[in-house]
């Protein structure tokens, strides 16, 4: 649907996808034609060629490519991030089922609970020690991404954890939020506009 979608664009077109039959075959390249305002630009560089067309055309392609470098990096991040969440909060369940057993003569309570709790510092167990994954401060080491997606608006922020955290899909979310799944698409893709765009002047 796709191809015949661009050969009815121009000539040239038509026969550049001739030329070039595996093109969109590239998942990457099939992502930058989805997005509306790179499928202008790449028809408009095929369809009238010049030196600003192509350059155009240039410059929309790395920054597609450098967003889907970012956004791998990030659901990496954030992925990984939330598996070590829950593989923490899975074994501090079973540490506190451990602790709070009665002990064998029947006695209820575990004074073992409270000595554990007040052993030397670097030994504590912080029983509140894991945050609710909605607290984006402790979804990553990297400090720079931290403070970046606390910069996220409240909506983008839901929208991000869910997504990279939670494995959620645009349409899943979108009944989740009770908005439409192009509102979903919309905000997701300026959150990691603006996320990238914060960490490039950070590393300036």
């Amino acid at each position: 649907m796709m191809i015949e979608q661009l050969k009815d664009e121009c000539s040239c077109m038509q026969a550049f996808l001739d030329d070039h039959p595996q093109i969109l075959e590239h998942r990457i390249f099939q992502g930058f034609l989805k997005d509306p305002h790179y499928y202008r630009i790449f028809v408009h560089a095929i369809c009238s060629p010049s030196l600003q067309t192509i350059e155009d055309l240039n410059e929309a392609f790395k920054s597609h490519y450098a967003n889907v470098q970012f956004t791998q990096y990030l659901s990496k991040t954030l992925h990984w991030t939330s598996i070590n969440y829950d593989r923490k909060r899975r074994n501090l369940d079973q540490k506190q089922i451990l602790l709070d057993k009665p002990w064998e003569d029947g006695t209820t309570g575990n004074p073992l609970l409270d000595e554990f709790s007040l052993s030397r510092n670097d030994e504590k167990v912080n029983l509140e020690f894991v945050a609710e994954t909605n607290d984006l401060s402790s979804w990553s080491s990297d400090i720079t991404l931290t403070k970046a997606l606390l910069r996220l608006t409240s909506r983008q922020r839901t929208i991000i954890i869910e997504h990279y955290g939670n494995g959620r899909k645009n349409s899943e979310i979108a009944r989740l939020l009770n908005i439409s799944q192009q509102a979903v698409s919309r905000t997701h893709l300026h959150a990691l506009k603006r996320l990238r765009s914060m960490l490039e002047k950070e590393g300036d």
